[in-house]
């Protein structure tokens, strides 16, 4: 594309470089500078440049860089301020959707190797009974676990070990859910699993679509959701400790909290996380899911209960 040319008149002087420039910024026209030895007379000759003023609407005709038109040195000067930012706004929009794609689909995997150990320590039973049986398997998976955790965290930008770490961590974990959820089916809560299976997904799709809708900033949610999991933390711990009762209340305060994490992670995901933390990114939701099924599993079996 090139730029309509109206008329010509001699280029500012020195003394008037200032307002030139100043012209030039306000998209007033454009200057062309004299010919030089090295631009292969490209300039506006040796007598000196000229400066080529054009209408507002003269501004479509100029050329935009794109994604597959990098902006050279020669072609910058006809190039104005506004449609650049408007690129590279739309690359960083393009980028941050990569990585939601790129962390719901690890999480769409992690979920799926979940749900087939689960589903085998459920359905095959001698594998059922020796997790029942035995307390090492998810007393060293829970070990296993937490330093996992730490390794993600330290390692969680670097490639490929969040990747080993991620994969070992997912199965570590799903034993861990699969050894809770092959207790309860063992004691006769088959039909709960399954609710809180379809229960979980429900609330984690309602969150996520709201979230994504909706455009809240649920910064606000952070400090909470941190105090809110150490009272549980303590909760649990003192019921443990002193044999206190901790069934419906204790599971919907667990419920009530992650629902809390799904939005604020899934905001964070959206808003505030780097491309390169897609690893942090897809561990924080699965734990979400993991730990509000867990919850509502507790809910739903205390129900039964009563």
């Amino acid at each position: 594309m090139t730029v309509k040319y109206d008329q010509l008149r001699p280029a500012p002087s020195d003394t008037d470089a200032a307002s030139a420039s100043q012209s030039v910024s306000q998209s007033s026209g454009l200057y062309v500078p004299p010919e030089t030895p090295d631009d292969g007379g490209k300039g506006g000759g040796p007598g000196g440049g000229v400066f080529v003023p054009y209408e507002d609407d003269d501004i479509e005709a100029l050329p935009i860089a794109t994604a597959t038109t990098p902006i050279s040195s020669a072609s910058t000067e006809s190039i104005p301020l506004a449609p650049v930012v408007a690129v590279l706004g739309f690359e960083d929009k393009e980028t941050r959707m990569t990585f939601i794609r790129r962390v719901y689909s690890i999480l769409a995997v992690q979920m799926l190797v979940t749900g087939g150990i689960c589903a085998f320590m459920i359905l095959h039973l001698p594998t059922q009974q020796y997790v029942l049986t035995h307390a090492w398997p998810i007393n060293t998976s829970a070990i296993i676990s937490l330093v996992l955790i730490v390794a993600l965290g330290c390692y969680k930008t670097v490639h490929p070990h969040n990747i080993i770490l991620l994969a070992l961590f997912t199965i570590v974990e799903s034993v861990l859910v699969g050894t809770v959820t092959a207790a309860y089916c063992a004691s006769g809560y088959t039909g709960v699993v399954l609710e809180a299976v379809f229960l979980t997904c429900a609330v984690f799709v309602g969150l996520t679509v709201f979230t994504f809708q909706s455009r809240i900033d649920f910064s606000f949610l952070g400090a909470s959701l941190y105090m809110g999991l150490g009272v549980l933390l303590v909760w649990g711990l003192c019921a443990a400790i002193f044999g206190l009762y901790d069934g419906y209340y204790y599971a919907l305060f667990g419920c009530v909290i992650f629902c809390g994490y799904i939005l604020f992670d899934t905001w964070m995901l959206m808003e505030k996380l780097k491309p390169q933390e897609y690893v942090l990114a897809a561990v924080s939701l699965y734990l979400d899911i993991i730990n509000l099924f867990l919850y509502m599993l507790r809910l739903l079996a205390e129900f039964n209960r009563h």
